[in-house]
C-alpha cells in the first residue's frame, strides 16, 4: 500500500471517529449501542483493511500508533535497533512495509 492510500485511510478513520465523538457529546452513543454498532463496524473495517495488506505485527504497530500514541500527537516513539520508528505517520508506514503481505497468483 502506498503512503498516499495509507494516509487517506488513517485520515478518514480519524475524521469519522471525531464525528462519532461529536455525536456522543450530543447524546448519541454508538460505542456501546447494540442496535446501531457503528463504532464497532468502523473499527472492524479498519482492521480488515490493514489485515488484508499487512501481517499481525504491522497491524499491532498501526493500532499502537492510533490508540496509544493518538495518531502521533502524544509524541511517543519506539525504537528498533536504536533507530527511532513509528513517531509519525510517514515513519510508521516506512517501518511496516517490511510486514507487507504478498499476494499469491
Amino acid at each position: 500500500m502506498k503512503f498516499k492510500e495509507f494516509k487517506k485511510i488513517i485520515d478518514s478513520y480519524k475524521q469519522t471517529v471525531n464525528q462519532l465523538d461529536e455525536l456522543y457529546k450530543l447524546g448519541f452513543d454508538f460505542l456501546e449501542n447494540e442496535k446501531f454498532p457503528i463504532w464497532a463496524g468502523l473499527d472492524n473495517l479498519l482492521q480488515l483493511t490493514f489485515e488484508s495488506h499487512y501481517d499481525e505485527k504491522a497491524v499491532d504497530w498501526i493500532n499502537w500508533f492510533i490508540y496509544e500514541n493518538e495518531y502521533g500527537t502524544k509524541g511517543l516513539s519506539a525504537a528498533d535497533n536504536n533507530i527511532s520508528i513509528c513517531y509519525d505517520l510517514k515513519s510508521l508506514h516506512t517501518y511496516i512495509k517490511q510486514y507487507k503481505k504478498y499476494e499469491q497468483a
